[in-house]
């Protein structure tokens, strides 16, 4: 798209990046991530560039499951028995499934700002792992947080699977407030996956 200087970067329109690639260290907040890399750029800098685009849509693609967007619940009661209900009714879990998430916000509520909560059984439940979001009309308090965005963690029960790649995409999407705002303006889910892949 272009080169600017350091000095310049903050009077430079940054709705229309993947992400940045630089030679010094950027050490303000960006909605973009920041790959930084050599001067002379290498095959490992190349590696780190090529890893963030593919890695993050191949994560998308795997773990991505239903979204359902809009929703008009006023607890994280309401939220957790709903997504159990539908993962229930899909065949995904059993009946003990909806006990067990309650059971592990009762330690400690899975909310940790930024509008975002991560409900998750107390122990792995599924075969496959995966993510099932819900987002909200209006925030509602979830611990003492308000929440807004919704991502169902399903663990495979498996223990051979290496989640770090899934654990690092998730963690880039749920941190970076420019894609939670335009998520809450989807209106279908393909909406919600093709914005997932645009701004991660």
């Amino acid at each position: 798209m272009g080169t600017t200087e350091l000095y310049n970067l903050s009077n430079q329109s940054l709705h229309n990046l993947d992400f940045i690639v630089s030679t010094i260290p950027i050490n303000k907040s960006l909605p973009v991530p920041v790959i930084q890399v050599s001067a002379l750029l290498g095959d490992r800098d190349i590696f780190e560039i090529e890893k963030l685009i593919i890695d993050d849509i191949k994560n998308i693609d795997k773990y991505m499951g239903k979204a359902y967007l809009n929703m008009d619940f006023t607890t994280k009661e309401e939220v957790i028995s709903f997504l159990g209900d539908e993962l229930y009714e899909s065949g995904l879990v059993n009946e003990d499934f909806t006990q067990s998430v309650l059971e592990r916000e009762g330690y400690s509520p899975t909310s940790f700002g930024n509008l975002v909560a991560i409900p998750h059984p107390i122990e792995p439940q599924t075969k496959e792992t995966f993510w099932t979001f819900v987002t909200l009309g209006n925030p509602i308090t979830w611990g003492n947080k308000p929440v807004q965005v919704v991502c169902l963690l399903n663990i495979s029960t498996g223990k051979n699977e290496n989640l770090k790649s899934m654990y690092s995409t998730l963690t880039k999407l749920l941190n970076n407030h420019t894609i939670l705002q335009r998520i809450l303006e989807c209106k279908t889910p393909n909406e919600f996956k093709s914005v997932l892949k645009k701004w991660l």
